[in-house]
């Protein structure tokens, strides 16, 4: 048994051996070096918290939900292959609107080392959980909810010092047809409020891409006088920061000073929009919150707009 004291779900027992091992493999460990905002809190203008924490958080969210094994243990892998800095690596080597790294190198992930020989002795081939949107529960994409979204802006909303909507949130779910809902609509309407507000205000707000703005440019200084490497990035932030550090570029560390200091100046930038339209039952009937509320509906097009 592995008893976890979480922040948004209280104290959680996990008794599966497939799930312990999972969290206790190098892969999942590494994750507690990794931040989920992207930039380490030290350079940031919010306290955050590690993917590893986010992972075990989906994980116990599912298990809550009446999620099978399987769904649980690919729910804590879901971000396993995240690289160092989280998105910020999108910014460097990918598509900053739409921050799907991840997605990329999860399969690659899960189906080499040591979570490859766990998954197998436990008869689930990593290729059986390749697609994480096999399980709706887990993983759907925007404006619908999923345990990776809930997860987040609840962990976040706590961070906030708003742990009494973060409660109220969750005991009004539910799954109806292996999709998360809300139990009516007045639930759904306050997730959704807090969920588009967190992402107007943070994920794609003036600050957070002005911070990815300047840690693109130095971390690209960087790569090309080899302080550091593609490769280092699948490794964890203190490792590239160690670098970054010590390394002799005088243009490296005036973004550093910018950033400890947060002395910038506002950037703009496309950034993924994370935006939601919950769902929830009516009569029996499954209705997106859009379809009742006009208000929310007008929102909804303006952040779509």
């Amino acid at each position: 048994m592995l008893t976890i004291q979480d922040r948004v779900y209280g104290e959680h027992t996990f008794t599966s051996k497939l799930i312990i091992d999972l969290i206790n493999s190098p892969q999942v460990q590494r994750l507690k070096g990794i931040s989920q905002f992207g930039p380490p809190d030290k350079w940031y203008f919010k306290t955050g918290f590690s993917r590893f924490e986010h992972s075990i958080g989906v994980a116990i969210l599912l298990a809550k939900l009446g999620a099978s094994i399987e769904v649980q243990a690919t729910g804590l892998l879901h971000d396993a292959g995240h690289t160092a800095f989280s998105h910020v690596a999108d910014w460097l080597f990918g598509n900053p609107e739409d921050e799907g790294l991840n997605d990329r190198l999860y399969y690659q992930t899960i189906s080499s080392g040591e979570i490859s020989s766990i998954l197998r002795r436990n008869s689930i081939p990593p290729s059986s959980i390749k697609n994480i949107t096999d399980f709706p529960i887990l993983k759907r994409n925007i404006p619908n909810m999923c345990a990776d979204s809930i997860d987040y802006c609840l962990r976040e909303l706590i961070i906030n010092g708003q742990k009494e909507k973060s409660q109220q949130i969750l005991k009004n779910l539910s799954v109806f047809d292996e999709k998360i809902i809300f139990t009516s609509k007045e639930p759904a309407k306050l997730y959704a409020n807090e969920f588009n507000k967190l992402n107007n205000e943070h994920w794609t707000g003036w600050k957070a891409v002005t911070v990815y703005t300047i840690m693109k440019r130095m971390f690209t200084l960087a790569l090309d006088n080899d302080i550091i490497t593609r490769e280092d990035f699948s490794k964890t932030d203190q490792h590239i920061l160690n670098k970054v550090y010590s390394c002799q570029i005088p243009e490296i560390h005036e973004d550093i000073k910018i950033l400890e200091t947060q002395t910038y100046q506002p950037a703009e930038h496309p950034k993924k929009i994370r935006f939601c339209d919950p769902e929830f039952l009516q009569d029996e009937k499954l209705i997106k919150l859009s379809q009742v509320d006009k208000e929310f509906a007008n929102k909804i097009k303006e952040i779509m707009a």
